[in-house]
């Protein structure tokens, strides 16, 4: 009787998923007064501010400091910056030249109710207030002595908050748990910032006024200007995405507030953002739009992101223009999109209404369709009030979409059974190649090397086909190629092992690898 034994060879498929994302701005801060973790770019003009790679970034008037108390150059802020993650808020200053650590003192205040509740008098027996339109829920304090965060009930905890004063760097760094913050609005956020002398832990007093030496403002002069009244009247309004991106800025006084209220009946659409960010598909986003309306009748906002060939006329549709609509219905804002719940997050989108400033603030928590077009999109926002008076503002190019790679397979192994001198199809044939892409795509195929077992086989002895068939090697070769963008499209490829008919008995192994490439 003639006897024959069982081929038996097993391929492990590296299954690959290749996906061409937005880099994350957000980013964490080693609080160890070397400022090279922060990378935004200052502005040209002093007293100003700029957002970019997901900071805000103020520059300061440098030898705006006020004298009283001499070693003025520790105290003389020449910029301020914020950021942060989906953990911690982070805070860098810059200052003209620390000479000792112990000397220069920081109160930075939180609002994030945006409303009249909160503390308006700086701890410490400051002698300083913050403009009563940005009353404060927490103030972080910064020096030699502690770093901690005080509530509005005038407890001060420590332990959730870190700093490092740099007499080599000039700079301050400082980092906060989210946690330890009594946020009631994580995304707006009005910061005040005031820099004293230290002393023992205090403020040092300044006779009959404020103590503050220099205070983050737009007002020219010396820093005495602004606080002679014993009120820091400037503050920040930074906004930040989920994870804790500053996506914008703004900023404030009181006499500006009032002044920028729009005639009675007169709606304006002032502000969306964000500007120049990178979306990649399927990924959530924050959009801010702001409106201003002196009646506080605002009934609907309609948001829209479309490529930047079309305009807001176009009808909606996955691939190019999307629309959101906040609707405010029965004294509650209700949020959807009409291309479906799939591209708007209900739980996280939410309204801030300010009667104070005359103002609202939407936060849109949306995403677009894996299939979204590549390239350059304009965001439009237009607000309608309960009298049908509107008003819109187009940001343009305000998105650079990215493009979009995704890819599963149907199995992770294949397995070959059979006799040398067979041609083998793999047991698992056909391998389902699934992507959902943005771009159109080819699909490659190689092998890390050749069969190892009881003998060597070569790579080439393995065939794979899609649209057409190639013999494996170690370089990518393509099995289909100019697939067209889609969600969820499907190719398969059949595997087969010509087994050589001298191949010594055993079992074999090799991996192959599928990958995606855009066209």
């Amino acid at each position: 009787m003639r006897r024959t034994s069982a081929f038996v060879l097993s391929l492990l498929v590296v299954s690959a998923m290749l996906s061409i994302i937005s880099p994350t701005l957000a980013h964490p801060v080693t609080v160890d007064g070397n400022p090279n973790d922060w990378s935004g770019i200052p502005p040209l003009q002093v007293n100003s501010y700029t957002v970019n790679s997901g900071e805000l970034v103020w520059r300061d008037n440098l030898g705006d400091v006020r004298t009283d108390l001499g070693d003025a150059t520790n105290f003389d802020i020449t910029e301020f910056r914020v950021t942060g993650d989906s953990e911690n808020i982070y805070f860098l200053l810059r200052f003209d030249n620390i000479t000792a650590t112990w000397l220069p003192l920081v109160y930075i205040t939180i609002d994030s109710t945006l409303d009249n509740r909160g503390e308006q008098w700086l701890p410490d027996y400051s002698d300083t207030l913050v403009s009563s339109a940005a009353k404060w829920e927490n103030v972080i304090k910064v020096c030699i002595e502690n770093t901690g965060v005080y509530d509005t009930s005038w407890n001060f905890t420590t332990g959730t908050s870190t700093s490092y004063i740099s007499e080599a760097n000039d700079v301050i760094e400082i980092s906060v748990q989210r946690s330890s913050l009594a946020i009631y609005y994580w995304n707006v956020l009005r910061i005040t910032v005031a820099v004293f002398k230290d002393n023992g832990g205090f403020p040092a007093d300044i006779p009959g006024t404020s103590n503050a030496l220099d205070v983050v403002t737009t007002v020219a002069g010396n820093t005495w200007e602004d606080v002679q009244d014993n009120v820091i009247d400037y503050y920040l309004v930074v906004h930040f995405n989920n994870n804790g991106d500053v996506v914008v800025g703004g900023t404030g006084t009181l006499p500006a507030t009032a002044n920028l209220l729009p005639p009675v009946g007169v709606i304006q659409v002032q502000q969306v953002s964000p500007a120049e960010k990178l979306w990649t598909p399927y990924t959530w986003e924050n959009v801010i739009v702001v409106v201003t309306d002196n009646d506080m009748n605002l009934e609907n906002v309609y948001l829209m992101a479309y490529e930047n060939s079309l305009d807001n006329t176009a009808p909606d549709n996955i691939r190019d223009h999307y629309t959101w609509l906040a609707s405010k219905v029965g004294g509650n804002w209700q949020f959807s999109c009409l291309l479906g719940s799939a591209y708007i997050e209900l739980g996280t989108c939410s309204v801030i209404e300010n009667h104070e400033t005359k103002t609202y603030i939407l936060i849109f928590d949306v995403r677009l369709a894996k299939t979204a077009a590549p390239g350059s999109w304009d965001l439009y926002a237009r607000a309608v009030d309960e009298n049908k008076n509107e008003n819109y503002l187009e940001n343009t190019n305000a998105i650079l979409v990215a493009a979009y790679l995704e890819m599963t397979l149907s199995a992770d192994q294949l397995t070959f059974t059979g006799y040398p001198g067979q041609s083998i199809p793999a047991s698992q044939n056909p391998l389902t190649v699934s992507v959902s892409s943005n771009l159109s795509f080819d699909i490659q195929v190689r092998a890390a090397g050749n069969w190892s077992g009881p003998s060597t086989i070569p790579a080439n002895a393995t065939k794979a086909t899609g649209a057409v068939t190639v013999s494996l090697s170690t370089s990518f070769q393509d099995v289909y190629t100019g697939v067209s963008y889609g969600e969820t499209v499907n190719r398969n490829i059949d595997w087969i092992l010509e087994a050589p008919p001298g191949a010594s008995i055993g079992t074999y192994t090799n991996t192959f690898y599928v990958r995606i490439q855009s066209t």
